[in-house]
């Protein structure tokens, strides 16, 4: 690392123990030599210390850098998701999520489609993609995912599964084995609706 991109602290160091160097050796006449070898010590351990320093704060800035983009690119996702492109299929969604919460089919919104499913689905599909990629921030991404995951992850996965086994459903849908992963991933593993009578 040049002195530049340091600041400059590691040269003046460094200066500092090449002129303390020479003082000694010049004042003491090299007293055989032991002025020399003790300051040449003394630059070797100032050299080390002051690269080790610069280099671990280097390290810090550029992980403090990562994080802050990372966390960045996560508040981009919740604010799509908040956005008005996904709303009407959010929406729709948690129509159908509530009516089979409160077991009763009246709450269902009568627009809602299976691409207001994909749609929905498919967003936390790349929220998780981004978060396992490192490009979104984990902690993040689960504060604010996790409860809207939980809420409609117990309700929808029959959804899925209803829409992957239907005859008239695309190819891709059927085969794509990672498709609603990533709301399962953000819902809490003991996420439960209750189960309603054949009535719904």
């Amino acid at each position: 690392m040049s002195e530049d991109e340091t600041g400059g602290s590691g040269g003046i160091f460094q200066r500092i123990a090449a002129i303390f160097m020479i003082n000694r050796f010049v004042g003491e006449n090299a007293m055989s030599g032991m002025g020399f070898n003790r300051a040449a010590t003394w630059v070797a351990m100032i050299s080390a210390i002051t690269g080790g320093v610069i280099g671990l704060s280097t390290y810090r800035l550029d992980v403090s850098k990562r994080v802050d983009e990372s966390v960045e690119k996560t508040f981009e996702m919740i604010q799509a998701y908040n956005g008005s492109d996904i709303a009407t299929a959010r929406s729709r969604v948690m129509s159908y999520v509530y009516a089979r919460r409160e077991c009763d089919a009246r709450y269902i919104d009568r627009n809602l489609t299976d691409d207001d499913y994909i749609r929905v689905l498919e967003f936390y599909d790349l929220v998780h993609a981004c978060v396992d990629a490192g490009l979104c921030d984990q902690k993040t991404a689960i504060r604010f995912f996790e409860p809207h995951a939980s809420f409609q992850w117990p309700v929808l996965t029959l959804v899925v599964d209803k829409m992957q086994d239907q005859k008239n459903a695309s190819t891709s849908l059927r085969s794509d084995t990672n498709f609603a992963l990533g709301m399962k991933a953000f819902a809490k593993p003991d996420a439960t609706a209750p189960a309603c009578d054949g009535n719904f």
